[in-house]
């Protein structure tokens, strides 16, 4: 007596191969969820995401002059690598980084009429700036950036930031079509 089934004249796999293949596709499936689950795939994946709890920027309308404090919190999986940052308010507003000053550098084409020098604090000596221009702020760690406008000297910030307005603004990563990292900046008086 034959017990193998037959499909339109073909012959199926036998009953103990089914339960061995269902057996192995079940223990694999188990591991990679358990692997998950455990973080074990933590070193493949990426996560570049930020805070800018307490940052602003304030203008006064009457002179021009302004303060920009960025505080920037790397709450990611991965270092931050950041070449630049760039605020789109009524003028472009960019910070970068220049590595041999150890200084941030703030510029608002044809507000300011040269870039101005600021400074950084970092939350361990980890948060830095390199060489190359880059400023790195490490998983957990955060940066405040802070620049003083002089209206009268510096030019009339108060062209370019309206007060009560927020502006969109992206972290750009130097990392080889590294991500960009959105971020929102509100102008107060």
């Amino acid at each position: 007596m034959e017990f193998r089934r037959t499909i339109l004249g073909k012959r199926g796999i036998s009953h103990l191969l089914a339960v061995i293949l269902i057996v192995i596709v079940t223990i694999a499936l188990a591991s990679g969820f358990y692997a998950m689950s455990m973080g074990l795939f933590s070193g493949v994946s990426r996560s570049y995401n930020v805070e800018t709890t307490g940052s602003k920027i304030a203008v006064d309308v009457a002179t021009g002059d302004a303060l920009v404090l960025m505080n920037i919190k790397n709450i990611g999986t991965s270092p931050l690598r950041l070449d630049k940052i760039s605020v789109f308010a009524n003028y472009t507003v960019t910070v970068y980084f220049d590595g041999a000053a150890k200084r941030p550098q703030m510029n608002c084409s044809g507000v300011l009429s040269s870039p101005k020098a600021g400074a950084y604090y970092g939350s361990s000596p980890n948060v830095a700036t390199t060489s190359d221009n880059v400023l790195n702020i490490p998983s957990g760690q955060v940066v405040s950036l802070e620049f003083h406008i002089d209206g009268a000297t510096d030019g009339d910030m108060s062209k370019a930031l309206e007060l009560g307005a927020t502006y969109n603004g992206i972290l750009y990563q130097v990392t080889s079509g590294g991500p960009t990292v959105p971020v929102k900046f509100s102008v107060e008086g």
